[in-house]
């Protein structure tokens, strides 16, 4: 299955709605945990079949730095798993990782111990990222950043 892990805060309610009523198999992110009635901010998973960039047609739709992640996993397990990286436990405190912007993701992927991204990667066959550059939108599958 392919999930778009998808950015409220980043790309706010407009797109969400449209994503919710195009994508009803759908899930927050934050569902189970402490943040979970937060709605408008929050990142959510959306089973998706098709081309959703297509979307981008209408002028007020905002995808920017979303990710695709491929896995044969139900959304509630893809949630749970990314959970266990967004929550991480420093000392007596909790920090949170955004781990559902590829940006952020990118960047902490580096200091995870190389068990950790085994763990990421095999559980997530491979997540791809979408961003505009200018006028244009390029493609990267980060799948290789295993080695890194």
């Amino acid at each position: 299955m392919i999930y778009l892990c998808y950015d409220t805060a980043l790309n706010e309610e407009y797109t969400l709605v449209k994503l919710l009523q195009k994508y009803p198999d759908y899930i927050s992110l934050f569902k189970g945990t402490d943040d979970e009635n937060i709605w408008d901010a929050a990142p959510y998973l959306f089973e998706v079949k098709d081309n959703f960039y297509e979307l981008r047609k209408d002028a007020f739709i905002q995808l920017d730095h979303c990710i695709l992640f491929e896995t044969n996993e139900t959304k509630e397990e893809v949630c749970r798993f990314l959970q266990y990286y967004m929550y991480k436990k420093m000392g007596d405190r909790i920090a949170y990782v955004r781990v559902w912007d590829a940006r952020v993701l990118t960047k902490h992927l580096a200091g995870w111990e190389e068990k950790e991204k085994q763990q990421f990667f095999i559980f997530l066959k491979q997540f791809i990222q979408k961003m505009k550059i200018g006028k244009g939108w390029i493609s990267g599958n980060w799948a290789g950043l295993i080695n890194r």
